[in-house]
């Protein structure tokens, strides 16, 4: 973190002068409090590093995992032989007995859709079943989704003899459908990857894609159910909808090609021989992309197709998962699973260079990242699945260095200007005029001697 440039002089002819008599005053208020003592004995236990375990939530034992969602209430989806909600502070809120870990999602009420087999289930947020969809029950199950479009519908594809790509209205009703796509993978753990008015996928079948129709294919089809395009390309695995609405695609386990909405071609960008395995692409809010090569390798891939970095992990066995990069783009997460008798570890590297930010490795029998990493909204912490011989995890990490109890400002120190702020809000609660969030630091819905306390013990703290 960037310190700010102060004139010591000045702070101390000025600023302590002048508010010497406001700091006096509010600490012989905190002292008044009689639980302040404990609270502020407290606090310093409380600080949070980069990296640590904020918490951890046992889940049902699964063999299969798929990456979580994150609610815009901040509650935390987890699908891992059961489907779990989890509330921000790591408390199991409800489970429902889905067997087969499929994408999930949350709508704009609240309410949670998951996917299971070839069904698509919708609870609400206490956990009540409001509906479910079955597919034709000759089909494999479903590949991808369900996730919610822009236009608020549900989106998914099924596998084999199924009802294909399909949509739901949010009460559950059959929009449209369109059969006959296949994957030989069968996997069911990704979203839909919507650009604008439209999602892109890719199967190993792709009916009419080409003369013979069993060419593998990238897809593009309208939130209406018609194909807008179809570029046949084999070895190809699933694309990832970049922001700029591209579609990003790795094929051939050696090379990620970009697609414009059009379905033209705007960049190829080939990783160089020997290439034996390559996983992702994950896409960053800046458009990079980010592909795992060679079990321990992660390259990043700039929004015109050149190359900026490459890493390579010390556990060096061990494939990685797919990383997920912060909202924020402050950091990239991404965990590695046990091989040949090494078990795993968590890593954050930096998306602008690679340095690595942190590491955590995974304790526990065979234990291991069970799938790509989810990230709260505001960056801070970062949701990862983890497994063992005998037990699937989800870990709840923080990401960067927790800022002090007090700095309001977030400018990385606890200072006069943070001890006004509260002071102006001193004795508000939720709901009044004037009342700052920020100042509230115990989360009591007040500003109070409390709040004023936590500050003053962590007065003067820098990073």
């Amino acid at each position: 973190m960037t310190l700010k440039t102060v004139d010591p002089l000045w702070f101390r002819a000025e600023k302590r002068t002048a508010f010497a008599p406001v700091v006096e005053v509010a600490r012989r208020a905190a002292r008044a409090c009689g639980a302040c003592g404990l609270l502020l004995a407290a606090s310093a236990a409380s600080a949070q590093q980069a990296g640590e375990v904020l918490w951890t939530v046992e889940l049902q034992r699964s063999v299969i995992v798929s990456e979580p969602t994150v609610a815009p209430d901040g509650r935390i989806y987890a699908h891992a032989g059961a489907f779990h909600a989890i509330a921000p502070d790591g408390q199991l809120l409800w489970s429902q007995p889905l067997p087969d870990a499929c994408a999930s999602d949350v709508g704009p009420d609240g309410t949670v859709y998951a996917g299971s087999g070839n069904a698509v289930y919708a609870f609400s947020a206490d956990g009540v079943l409001l509906w479910s969809f079955t597919e034709d029950p000759q089909g494999q199950g479903l590949m991808a989704g369900p996730t919610i479009g822009p236009d608020g519908n549900l989106y998914a594809i099924t596998d084999g003899n199924g009802i294909g790509a399909f949509s739901l209205t949010p009460g559950g009703a059959l929009r449209w459908s369109r059969t006959g796509f296949l994957n030989f993978d069968g996997t069911g753990l990704g979203r839909l990857q919507f650009a604008g008015d439209r999602f892109y996928f890719a199967e190993d079948i792709v009916p009419g894609c080409d003369a013979d129709g069993l060419q593998q294919g990238v897809v593009a089809v309208t939130l209406n159910g018609d194909v807008d395009w179809c570029v046949p390309l084999s070895d190809v695995a699933r694309p990832m909808a970049a922001p700029s609405g591209r579609a990003y695609v790795r094929f051939g386990n050696s090379a990620l090609r970009a697609f414009e909405p059009d379905g033209s071609v705007a960049w190829t960008f080939g990783l160089p021989a020997p290439t034996n395995s390559v996983i992702g692409p994950a896409v960053g809010p800046d458009n990079a992309a980010y592909l795992s090569r060679n079990v321990d390798e992660l390259w990043r891939v700039n929004a015109d197709g050149s190359a900026r970095w490459n890493v390579e992990d010390p556990d060096s066995s061990n494939f990685q998962k797919r990383a997920s990069v912060a909202p924020d783009n402050s950091a990239l997460v991404y965990g590695t699973g046990a091989s040949f008798g090494v078990n795993g570890s968590i890593y954050a590297r930096d998306p602008a260079d690679g340095a690595l930010l942190w590491t955590l490795g995974l304790p526990g029998q065979t234990a291991g990242a069970a799938a790509p990493a989810a990230f709260s909204a505001d960056s801070r912490v970062v949701y990862v699945p983890t497994s063992t011989s005998t037990a699937t995890r989800l870990l709840a990490i923080r990401v960067h260095d927790a800022p002090a109890p007090g700095d309001l400002d977030g400018d990385g120190d606890v200072d006069l200007t943070d001890l006004s702020l509260l002071l102006a809000a001193f004795g508000l609660c939720v709901g009044d005029p004037g009342f700052e969030p920020a100042a509230d630091l115990n989360g009591s819905s007040c500003v109070e001697l409390i709040d004023l306390s936590l500050l003053l013990a962590n007065f003067g703290a820098t990073p």
